[in-house]
């Protein structure tokens, strides 16, 4: 495994690289709150064979945070791009995840004719991302009753959801697959900060940095909408 840091744009960010140069490439974006430092077993695991990626996104890890940085999905995506392409990565592999898979999915649409493959695991949905058209399931969301907001009609993005509520006792109860409102998400209005830890990037469970951007419009933005 190696550690290393390469200029973005102005921006010093932090990388892990894992493989033989010639290899095929996997670019691995990392959830959140978290950095490339949760791939540290996964990539030596798998550098018989492939070159694996990591980078630390801006405000994460081991990356500066830049006061003037877009920190937005889109933001994210353009920077992998960027970062991509000053290391030369004409072709990869994406590893869409959690936080990341908003973020590399955006860098495969806008490129596609760079991407090998998509591996999706456990990628998220972020509310602030949702578009009118679901509007009639979130309402559903916030009331799952027979008296609640009924979903769009039959072809609509809410049809088929009524079939998959079960009434137990009279009351209405939502099957494992049943979609569910999500969770809060970073704020964009603000700048993270990440807080690093001395003792190195692979430092173990004490050593790992501290990766929650200390922002105090996110808990209350969290708060907000938990209302």
């Amino acid at each position: 495994m190696k550690h290393r840091h390469i200029d973005v744009d102005g921006v010093r960010t932090f990388y892990r690289e894992a493989g033989p140069e010639g290899a095929p490439v996997v670019l691995l974006p990392h959830g959140y709150p978290s950095s490339s430092f949760q791939f540290r077993h996964f990539m030596p695991a798998m550098a018989d064979r492939w070159r694996l990626v990591a980078p630390d996104y801006p405000g994460f890890g081991y990356s500066a945070t830049p006061e003037d940085f877009p920190y937005t999905f889109d933001g994210y995506a353009a920077f992998l791009d960027r970062f991509a392409s000053v290391m030369g990565l004409r072709h990869y592999a994406l590893y869409l995840h959690d936080y990341g898979s908003q973020i590399g999915l955006r860098l495969a649409m806008k490129a596609p004719e760079r991407v090998t493959a998509l591996i999706i695991q456990n990628g998220d949905i972020y509310e602030d991302e949702l578009g009118p058209k679901y509007k009639p399931l979130k309402d559903y969301w916030a009331d799952p009753t027979p008296s609640g907001p009924r979903p769009a009609q039959p072809g609509g993005v809410g049809g088929g959801v009524q079939g998959r509520v079960r009434r137990r006792g009279g009351r209405a109860s939502r099957r494992a697959d049943q979609p569910r409102p999500v969770g809060a998400v970073v704020a964009a209005d603000g700048h993270p900060r990440a807080p690093r830890d001395r003792r190195g990037p692979d430092g173990g469970a004490e050593g790992e940095p501290r990766l929650v951007p200390s922002l105090p419009a996110l808990s209350q933005g969290a708060q907000g909408r938990r209302r």
